[in-house]
C-alpha cells in the first residue's frame, strides 16, 4: 500500500512538473499534502474515556455480567440455640452483544493514470479515522439510551423545551447526588464526568454558583484566560462537538419520542421578538388512503454532502405540512415571557396566514451525559476490536474486472460491542444554551463546505464507479423542513 512518505519531496515533484514537457491531466496540480481536512481534532474523542473493556475469546459473541446485591445490616440480636433464618443471594445479569462495522470505496484505473494528487492514500486513512468517529458515534448513541433524563428549568420532555431553558450548575448538583444516593461510585480521578457542548460552557461563567465561586476562590481566572473549566461539586466537565451538531443530515435535535409517535419540537420568532413552539407529529394521524407521513425515511441508498452512503431506511426526513385553522401553536410573549395557546384563525394573532409566514426551525436541544462508575462497556473479540484498513488493487477482482479497471480500498472492524453495565450510572442533561439558536447551524455549513474561501472552485473530477451526482430533488438537506406544497424551505434548526 502506498503511503505519504512517497510524496513528501513536494519540490522535486514540482520542478519535474514546471520544467518538463509533461502531458498531464488534470490540468492542475492538486497541494492536497499542505491542506488538512477540515473535521474535528482528536480531543473531541472523549466517549470512550473510562470505559470498561472486555476481551472475549475467539468464537464467542456474547458476553454476560452478573451483578450481586449485596445484604442489609440489621440489629436482631440472636436468640440463645436458635440459628438465624439463611440469608439468600440476589443477582441479574445483563447480556453485551458484539457486532462489525465497515465502509469502502471504489475508484477506478485513472486515479493511477490521470491523477497526481494520492487519492487513494489520503482516503484510506480517511476511512480509519472515520471507523474511529464510528466508535465514538456508537458509544454516544449507547449512552444516550440511558433513562436517567434530567431537562432544564423543570421541563419533563423535549416537548416542553424553549429557548430559553438553560441547564445550571444546581441541576447538576442534583444530579450527582442522585447518583451518590444510587450508590453510583466517581470515576478514578474522585469525579463524575460530564460531557458537554462548547455552547453549554458559555453559560457556564456566568452560572451563579461558578461566579460564587471565582469570587470566593481568586485563583481560577483560567476560565477567562483559555476558557477551560474547572471541577466543581465532583463534576468534571469533559467539552465536545463531537455531538448531534457534528452529523446534522443523520440527527435531529428537536426529535423525541413520546411513547407512542415520533414527534419533532420546532420554534419561529417574529418581527416583535415572540416566540412561537409547535410539535410536530409523524404523521397526521389518520389511516388508509388518508394518511400522510411528515417523518419518513430513505426508500434507497442516499448520499450525503460529502458522499457517504446512507442505506435505505436509515436517513430520516421531516416535512412540515402548512398550518391550517383550528392548529394550536404556544406563543410566548417578549413583553413579559406570558405563555398562551394560540389557536389559529383568520383573525387569530398571529393569524394562520402570518404563522405559515414565519422561519419555523427545530429547536437546538443539547444533549449532555454526566456518568460515574460502571457507566459504558466496551467488548471485542481478541485482535479483532480495532480498525484494519483494506486495498485491493487493479485485477484483484479477477473476472469480475477483466480490463484491470477497478479498485477498492476500505476498512472494517470485526467485532466491537458498548453497553451501559448500570443504567443509573449515566444521566443525559436536555437543555437549550443561551447561544444555540445563533451558532446550532455553523459546523454545518463548514462541514458541507458552503462557508470556505471566497471564489472557491468545485472540484469537479470523479474516479468513483458510480457517479457521485444527485438530483436536485434527492439532495440530502440536513434537518431542512420542506413545506409539503411547495417544497420551499419553511424551517431548519441551522
Amino acid at each position: 500500500m502506498p503511503n505519504l512518505a512517497a510524496i513528501t519531496d513536494i519540490n522535486r515533484i514540482v520542478h519535474q512538473i514546471n520544467q518538463g514537457d509533461y502531458d498531464i491531466a488534470p490540468e492542475q496540480f492538486y497541494d492536497r499534502v499542505l491542506l488538512d481536512t477540515i473535521k474535528l481534532g482528536q480531543e473531541h474523542y472523549v466517549h470512550l474515556k473510562n470505559t470498561e473493556n472486555y476481551t472475549l475469546p475467539a468464537g464467542t459473541k456474547k458476553l454476560q455480567k452478573r451483578r450481586w446485591g449485596g445484604l442489609t445490616a440489621h440489629t436482631t440480636p440472636l436468640k440463645e440455640g436458635l440459628p438465624p433464618a439463611p440469608d439468600k443471594t440476589s443477582m441479574e445479569s445483563i447480556t453485551f452483544t458484539a457486532t462489525a462495522f465497515g465502509r469502502y470505496m471504489e475508484f477506478t484505473d485513472r486515479v493511477n493514470l490521470d491523477q497526481i494528487d494520492p487519492q487513494i492514500v489520503h482516503y484510506t486513512k480517511e476511512l480509519g479515522d472515520v471507523m474511529s468517529r464510528t466508535l465514538e458515534r456508537y458509544a454516544r448513541e449507547t449512552l444516550l439510551s440511558s433513562a436517567s433524563k434530567l431537562f432544564a428549568n423543570n421541563r419533563t420532555s423535549i416537548g416542553e423545551l424553549t429557548v430559553t431553558d438553560k441547564l445550571s450548575l444546581a441541576d447538576l448538583r442534583f444530579a450527582a447526588l442522585r447518583m451518590q444516593r444510587l450508590l453510583v461510585k466517581p470515576l478514578s480521578n474522585g469525579y463524575f464526568n460530564y460531557i458537554c457542548s462548547p455552547e453549554f460552557l458559555y453559560d457556564f461563567m456566568d452560572d451563579p454558583l461558578v461566579e460564587k465561586y471565582m469570587t470566593i476562590n481568586q485563583t481560577t481566572r483560567q476560565l477567562f484566560d483559555d476558557g477551560k473549566p474547572f471541577p466543581m461539586f465532583m463534576i468534571n466537565f469533559i467539552p465536545t462537538m463531537l455531538d448531534e451538531f457534528y452529523t446534522p443530515e443523520l440527527d435531529h435535535p428537536g426529535e423525541y419520542y413520546d411513547g407512542d409517535d415520533f414527534k419533532l419540537r420546532i420554534f419561529a420568532i417574529d418581527d416583535n421578538g415572540n416566540h412561537y413552539y409547535y410539535n410536530l407529529n409523524q404523521d397526521n394521524g389518520l389511516t388508509g388512503e388518508s394518511l400522510v407521513e411528515y417523518r419518513t425515511t430513505n426508500s434507497t441508498t442516499t448520499y450525503l454532502h460529502d458522499g457517504t452512503a446512507i442505506e435505505a431506511g436509515q436517513k430520516v426526513n421531516w416535512t412540515k405540512p402548512a398550518f391550517a385553522n383550528d392548529d394550536e401553536i404556544t406563543k410566548v410573549a417578549a413583553a413579559d415571557g406570558t405563555v398562551s395557546t394560540v389557536t389559529l384563525a383568520a383573525d387569530s394573532s398571529p393569524t394562520t396566514t402570518e404563522a405559515n409566514a414565519l422561519v419555523w426551525r427545530q429547536v437546538p436541544v443539547h444533549k449532555g451525559i454526566l456518568y460515574g462508575k460502571d457507566a459504558l462497556v466496551k467488548i471485542g473479540i481478541a485482535g479483532e476490536q480495532g480498525a484494519k484498513t483494506f486495498v485491493q488493487g487493479l485485477g484483484s477482482a479477477g473476472t469480475n474486472d477483466p480490463l484491470h479497471q477497478r479498485q477498492t480500498i476500505g476498512a472494517k472492524i470485526n467485532s466491537i460491542g458498548y453497553g451501559i453495565l448500570r443504567d443509573e450510572s449515566v444521566v443525559i442533561t436536555y437543555s437549550v444554551p443561551s447561544q444555540a439558536p445563533a451558532v446550532s447551524g455553523l459546523t454545518a455549513e463548514v462541514v458541507k463546505v458552503n462557508k470556505t474561501v471566497t471564489d472557491k472552485t468545485d472540484d469537479t473530477a470523479d474516479n468513483t464507479l458510480n457517479p457521485y451526482t444527485v438530483d436536485e430533488e434527492d439532495k440530502t438537506k440536513g434537518t431542512v423542513i420542506n413545506d409539503e406544497a411547495t417544497g420551499d424551505e419553511v424551517a431548519d434548526h441551522e
